[in-house]
């Protein structure tokens, strides 16, 4: 028995380029899949997530304020988000050391800036689906 998604899950992207939230805004209405909701302020995060109730998030590492590190661990110690995808997506990548402290710091993925979309969508879909198995396990 395959799992099922849950329909339109919730994405919530925190970038303080709000260039990269228009492109994945559109990224993911093409789908038609998803609902997005784009987040420029750093600080607001805790916030807007609270509202938003996200099912997975996209963290930008460098932003003004708080880096999206600092934004993982707030959202992580919040226990209505403690188990909910998190990925680092960021135009910082220098031989794999980002990458290796954004998988300790909180994040569940890390993707370089640039990838093609399709994989932005494929790491949603396939952590989403992950996701969805251990909430199963968890019940």
């Amino acid at each position: 028995m395959g799992v099922t998604r849950k329909p339109n899950p919730r994405i919530l992207a925190i970038d303080d380029d709000s260039s990269v939230l228009k492109l994945l805004g559109k990224v993911f209405e093409e789908t038609g899949r998803f609902t997005f909701v784009g987040e420029t302020d750093a600080c607001q995060a805790v916030q807007v997530a609270q509202l938003f109730q996200p099912d997975l998030l996209l963290v930008d590492v460098n932003m003004p304020g708080r880096t999206g590190i600092q934004v993982a661990m707030l959202l992580r110690a919040e226990p209505w988000l403690r188990y909910q995808p998190i990925v680092f997506f960021t135009g910082v990548y220098t031989r794999g050391v980002p990458r290796c402290i954004a998988l300790g710091d909180g994040a569940t993925a890390f993707l370089a800036k640039g990838v093609p979309t399709q994989l932005i969508v494929e790491t949603v879909d396939r952590l989403l689906a992950a996701e969805q198995s251990a909430l199963l396990l968890r019940a």
